[in-house]
């Protein structure tokens, strides 16, 4: 048996894959040079089956965590904390009585913490907000100096439902090369919906 954040599940086979990326220059004579190397985040690969009276709940819960982006801690054959589910899936066979069996894939989420303080927001970036029949209200942010997309999800709209999760995914297209960690000063950034 492993745990996600505390749900346990039976876990088959954990594949983990560390690796790290290389970049490399050309130079006048000579072979290229590398200068610079940096580690990949960690992913684990898992296939499982929920069982049990309890599976349904357990299959609700951990659709919940994916859906929401959630960061979670994975306690089986290898431990890890500070993961996201990337992918989620399941294949509901007759041989499992009010259960499924299950793949997964998990990646370790790594976050830089800002310079930018909280008793320095108080000229925080700007709300607007947009009526949508169909999502609720959706409520924008303008990003200031020194913002991220962790501090916003976890600092700034936390309370309001909103997560990391939440804003890199409704956000996609206004960020270059998906590098949340250089938000441009002045992107207007989808922060949450209000219901």
């Amino acid at each position: 048996m492993a745990t996600i954040n505390g749900i346990s599940v039976f876990v088959l086979t954990e594949k983990v894959s560390r690796s790290t990326e290389s970049t490399s220059h050309p130079v006048e004579q000579g072979i290229d040079i590398t200068d610079h190397t940096k580690r990949s985040p960690v992913t684990v690969s898992l296939t499982g089956e929920i069982v049990g009276e309890n599976a349904p709940a357990v299959l609700k819960n951990l659709t919940e965590l994916a859906r929401k982006g959630n960061l979670i801690t994975y306690i089986g054959r290898n431990i890890f904390s500070n993961m996201q589910i990337q992918s989620f899936n399941t294949d509901h066979p007759y041989t499992i009585a009010g259960g499924c069996s299950f793949d997964m894939t998990l990646k370790e989420i790594r976050t830089a913490n800002s310079s930018y303080s909280a008793s320095a927001n108080k000229n925080a970036g700007t709300q607007q907000i947009q009526s949508d029949k169909e999502s609720g209200t959706k409520v924008y942010h303008t990003v200031k100096k020194g913002e991220t997309a962790w501090y916003l999800g976890e600092k700034v709209y936390k309370s309001q439902g909103s997560s990391v999760g939440f804003i890199t995914s409704n956000n996609k297209d206004k960020v270059p090369n998906g590098d949340w960690t250089k938000l441009q000063v002045g992107t207007v950034l989808h922060v949450y919906n209000k219901k």
